[in-house]
């Protein structure tokens, strides 16, 4: 799915996502392990720098040439406290102030939120140029983990 359609999509889906509650897993309540997704036929192996400019949105694009689509957490949640601390090297105030900038200078938009876990996982499962972060207790059906974020470190595979 290439172009139009597919913006559609992550439009139509992005607007369920939002109208959705979030809900705190078991995983985000007790200090687990996240781990960063991406689509079971992606075959990218980003380093933790390169998931650091793909969150920052300052790499936009697979070596396919498929345009990127990041799936953050909504920022109140502790998932995305502790994946922009760890990953993004901010706190929750410096995060919200690197958007503003960008969004000031004309310098990109923020990766689409998702409160939900679940939601993000079959998200990624759907499209194969996304990428996420969910609790490692999550159910994973179509997903390859890239990373994952323990004792405050990214961990490669």
């Amino acid at each position: 799915m290439r172009g139009r359609p597919q913006r559609i999509l992550v439009g139509v889906i992005a607007i369920v996502a939002l109208a959705m509650p979030e809900r705190a897993t078991r995983a985000e309540s007790a200090a687990g392990e996240l781990v960063v997704i991406v689509n079971a036929a992606n075959p990218a192996r980003p380093s933790a720098a390169m998931l650091e400019k793909i969150f920052l949105r300052k790499e936009m694009t697979w070596d396919n040439g498929e345009r990127i689509i990041p799936l953050n957490a909504s920022p109140e949640s502790e998932r995305r406290q502790r994946f922009d601390r760890v990953v993004l090297g901010m706190s929750p105030d410096e995060a919200a102030r690197y958007w503003l900038d960008q969004r000031i200078r004309g310098g990109g938009t923020a990766p689409r939120e998702v409160g939900d876990a679940v939601l993000t996982m079959k998200l990624i499962a759907k499209l194969s140029a996304t990428i996420g972060y969910v609790p490692s207790d999550t159910q994973m059906s179509g997903v390859r983990v890239v990373a994952r974020i323990r004792n405050d470190k990214v961990i490669l595979p």
